[in-house]
């Protein structure tokens, strides 16, 4: 008596091959992209899955938020004179999909605050994948206005994400359109200046919002903010912390602004997880954690996946596609990649035993009757759990069976049978007609060949079973 030779031994192992990267090879999205493992019904395997989001926001909408007052004249002068093209160039050179757009702020239009022609925010260049109507956007950008240094900075963040402000105190929100963010893009927000900016409870009583409150709208609206800070801008750290985005100096003029831009975009920060796309209902797959959040462009996030075979899984083949995806979570996400699995269901290996007590296990093709054959029960498998009306010997049905403790499972490795009888667990004996296993016989060429003959089955629930034993053909 023999279990089927290739499960021999293999009782709760999973057998797992995945697609991954030579070694010294540059990091990919997606590691392994694809994964195939072999389990039993019940069984579960783990695989690593090492998750790189790019350098840069794959699908990026920036809208430039460029500081209009006075003192900034020569910094507009120098983006008009042709540093826009170049930001552009540099940013479409590193990211896949991208769509700029253009706005400007001052001040509030009110006495201490800003002058009466001031306004907290202008949206020139809506988001658009055209660098002609982006620089058009641009070229509409002046320096005039904005009273004391602080601006108007906080104001004009939260216009951009659809709350305006009263900004020359006779009512009503004067704010431009907001620009026209895209789902599934990573959004940011570009803030170029050299002034600080004002907050709630300044001396006069500003009527801008208060840092927190700007905040929660931007990470309410998923916005990143980088700030590009010219000399004299003070300290933005806290704002590009707060909103996943990043801080970076740049002189007096400009020139080194697409250096700097690269460089804030390099650091802004995205969630990264998984989304199920596809599952046959006889697999599962879970993981550690649902998301990681805050994560720099090019860090490895790594998930411990669970790949699950239902108990009751017939023996077949079964798919599943996971999607991972980087931006705002739980917002639509950039799709990084889409990871194939395929789960190969194997049947449940039972100890069979043909004429159970025997051994050798002799045939004769001219015999009559029948043939007793007995899966074996252990202290890990119930043979109750088996539909007899399911089980066939090389593919013939069972006359009758009964449920006895006739035999042990045979743990030899010279032959495939003892005589040893019973161990305490019940069996399943099953009785099949001898003419019709004759009839399936082949291969033997002289008396005593071995032959394998092949219990199939499957349990009530519907999990496969397959064991075998080998009878020697006597005649």
């Amino acid at each position: 008596m023999v279990m089927k030779r290739i499960l021999i031994g293999l009782m709760v192992l999973a057998m797992i091959a995945v697609v991954a990267l030579p070694a010294g090879a540059e990091p990919v999205p997606v590691d392994p992209i694809s994964v195939s493992v072999d389990l039993l019904p019940g069984d579960s395997s783990s695989v690593e899955k090492m998750v790189t989001p790019p350098d840069y926001p794959p699908v990026l909408d920036l809208l430039l938020l460029e500081d209009e007052t006075g003192s900034f004249y020569d910094d507009i002068a120098a983006m008009q004179g042709g540093l826009a093209s170049d930001i552009w160039e540099g940013i479409v050179a590193e990211v896949t999909d991208f769509q700029g757009g253009v706005a400007g702020f001052r001040d509030f239009a009110q006495d201490g605050w800003g002058g009466s022609g001031d306004w907290v925010y202008n949206l020139y260049a809506d988001l658009t994948g055209d660098k002609t109507t982006w620089l058009t956007g641009v070229g509409v950008l002046s320096a005039l206005g904005g009273a004391d240094t602080p601006e108007a900075q906080l104001a004009a963040l939260k216009a951009a994400v659809g709350h305006g402000w009263d900004s020359d105190g006779v009512g009503g929100n004067d704010t431009g359109p907001m620009p026209t963010w895209r789902t599934g893009a990573t959004h940011v927000i570009m803030l170029v200046t050299d002034a600080p900016y004002h907050v709630h409870g300044d001396a006069g009583g500003w009527p801008g919002p208060t840092y927190d409150e700007t905040i929660t709208e931007l990470n309410a609206a998923g916005v990143h903010v980088i700030i590009l800070t010219a000399p004299g801008a003070g300290d933005y750290s806290g704002l590009a912390a707060d909103t996943g985005g990043s801080v970076k100096s740049i002189s007096d003029g400009s020139a080194d602004i697409v250096d700097a831009t690269l460089a804030a975009l390099e650091e802004v920060k995205t969630d990264v997880w998984w989304e199920i796309v596809s599952i046959d209902p006889e697999i599962s797959v879970t993981f550690d954690k649902e998301v990681e959040y805050d994560v720099s462009g090019g860090t490895i996030v790594y998930f411990t996946e669970t790949i699950t075979a239902d108990s009751c899984a017939p023996a077949g083949e079964y798919h599943a596609s996971v999607n991972f995806s980087a931006n705002t979570y739980p917002e639509e996400g950039t799709v990084l990649g889409t990871q194939e699995i395929t789960v190969t269901v194997l049947p449940i290996p039972v100890y069979v035993d043909v004429k159970p007590g025997s051994c050798p296990n002799a045939f004769n093709t001219k015999q009559k009757g029948v043939t007793p054959v007995a899966i074996l029960g252990t202290d890990e498998f119930d043979v109750t759990t088996i539909d007899p009306k399911s089980v066939m010997l090389n593919g013939i049905e069972p006359l009758r069976w009964s449920y006895q403790d006739v035999a042990t499972p045979y743990m030899g490795t010279d032959n495939c049978c003892w005589e040893m009888g019973g161990d305490g667990y019940r069996d399943l004996v099953l009785h099949f007609d001898s003419q019709a296993l004759a009839g399936t016989l082949s291969g033997y060429t002289v008396k005593g060949d071995p032959i394998d003959v092949t219990i199939t089955g499957s349990t009530w629930c519907g999990a496969s079973i397959e064991g075998s034993d080998c009878i020697w053909v006597v005649h």
